[in-house]
């Protein structure tokens, strides 16, 4: 339900449900709840929801002059402290030294622009410089409006290179675009482009026993053992047992 958009439209808009009953019904938390609304361009304003979070003047009145926490005023208001942190962003509030999250570059919309635009990081690699999940990088970058780059990289294109990570590694999809640092559905496409089969086609080479009772106790040669595997090259039956540290 949350990748349908019509539907949650339709009940936030128009049938006027609250976030929390849709949470409720879902059976998710406000965060992806939050997440899915922005992904989907439904405004939250648009409801009576977080009314109080686009007044700036009520706003700056309960964190700037009365220094109500932010803990305090997301349970005030019902959202989550990652909806109330952009608020403040959006209206220009400064949030105080004692409530910045960690990783105050992730913060820093020019800091992140220059990393992923100037220095062509990938959201992988300015994570691993801060420190957190990539996938909560590329948040922040969408919710800056920092747009992403076409990161299909150059690996994707080269079918050896594929076949290599999938067949004789026996990467899934998900390790792959760890690795690159791009979306599991961009490596998925690009395996289907290549008509890639994601399971290994060698499935007997991954056993390491066998393998090894192959090499050492029947002394068959790495073309005899690829016959037997089902038709591997000599090239992947050595590659397998470098893997295994047989060899």
């Amino acid at each position: 339900m949350l990748k349908d958009g019509d539907w949650l439209r339709h009940q936030y808009l128009s049938r006027r449900k609250g976030i929390e009953e849709i949470k409720d019904i879902i059976g998710c938390n406000i965060d992806v709840l939050e997440y899915w609304f922005e992904k989907h361009g439904i405004n939250i304003q648009n409801n009576v929801e977080y009314r109080e979070l686009h007044n700036k003047e009520w706003l700056s009145l309960k964190y700037e002059s009365r220094k109500w926490k932010i803990e305090k005023i997301c349970e005030e208001v019902g959202c989550s402290e990652r909806y109330l942190r952009k608020r403040l962003r959006k209206l220009d509030i400064d949030i105080r030294k004692e409530d910045r999250l960690q990783y105050p570059n992730l913060h820093d919309k020019s800091w992140m622009k220059s990393k992923y635009i100037e220095e062509d990081l990938t959201a992988k690699a300015i994570s691993e410089q801060l420190g957190c999940a990539h996938g909560t990088v590329r948040d922040y970058l969408y919710e800056y409006g920092i747009h992403k780059r076409d990161e299909n990289p150059h690996q994707l294109s080269k079918l050896r290179w594929l076949r290599e990570q999938y067949v004789t590694q026996g990467k899934s999809d998900s390790e792959i675009a760890d690795m690159l640092g791009v979306s599991r559905s961009m490596v998925r496409k690009a395996r289907q482009e290549h008509d890639i089969s994601p399971e290994p086609e060698y499935p007997k080479l991954r056993d390491k026993q066998w393998l090894k009772r192959k090499w050492e106790k029947d002394l068959l040669s790495p073309g005899e053992i690829g016959k037997l595997a089902g038709g591997a090259k000599s090239e992947t039956v050595r590659d397998w047992l470098f893997k295994h540290d047989i060899l």
